[in-house]
């Protein structure tokens, strides 16, 4: 979500902390509708929150969420102190983190020179496994599919794509989502459309693909 933000002192709203617009995790109470702020730093974008159970050690808690990064976050990936942007320096990269949600904490788990997003966890085999987008750029592919690592940012590598699909196809894939029950139990569903010329929007229609 985002939206302006002042501070609680500034009662005539005359200093927007958000000027950006930067997108935000929020909490939605819904037998009170009440919203309250998980993330407070609106210098950076957070989006895609994902739920994966509560810590160990703390029982707070945790999201899997993507979120924009500066050299402050990687001091050795890049010089410039702006948030770290695509290989075309057009717009600002997510990479995907840890979110505590008591405390506020960030663990960063991603690394990439350009954008992951839309993670979610699947369970492999007993060990919970991070699914997510990630913008692909081998050779002549320009696209988004999907790719994996385990919950500590470790063994990181393609899971569905030019790699590990037996399809040529340049199409972007989006949106994965496991199948909890049923027959494909276990299975990750996804979607896959092209994009419209040079843009980096969907088009309106596609496939939805299915693998495990």
């Amino acid at each position: 979500m985002s939206k302006p933000v002042y501070d609680e002192n500034d009662t005539l709203k005359e200093n927007d902390l958000n000027p950006d617009r930067n997108l935000g995790i929020f909490k939605l109470d819904i037998a009170s509708k009440k919203i309250t702020p998980i993330t407070h730093d609106y210098s950076h974008g957070y989006s895609y929150p994902t739920y994966i159970g509560n810590d160990e050690d703390t029982d707070h808690e945790m999201l899997l969420i993507a979120k924009t990064v500066t050299r402050k976050d990687i001091p050795m990936n890049y010089k410039s102190e702006a948030l770290l942007r695509d290989e075309y320096d057009r717009h600002p990269a997510t990479l995907i983190h840890k979110l505590d949600t008591v405390t506020g904490a960030v663990t960063r788990i991603g690394f990439n020179n350009s954008h992951q997003t839309e993670p979610v966890v699947i369970d492999d085999h007993g060990l919970p496994l991070v699914v997510f987008n990630q913008w692909e750029h081998q050779a002549t592919v320009n696209r988004f599919s999907l790719w994996k690592m385990q919950i500590d940012g470790s063994d990181e590598f393609m899971y569905f794509g030019e790699e590990a699909s037996i399809s040529d196809t340049q199409d972007n894939l989006y949106s994965p989502r496991p199948i909890r029950s049923g027959k494909y139990k276990d299975y990750v569903i996804m979607g896959q459309a092209g994009r419209v010329g040079n843009a980096t929007g969907f088009i309106s229609e596609g496939s939805i693909l299915m693998t495990i």
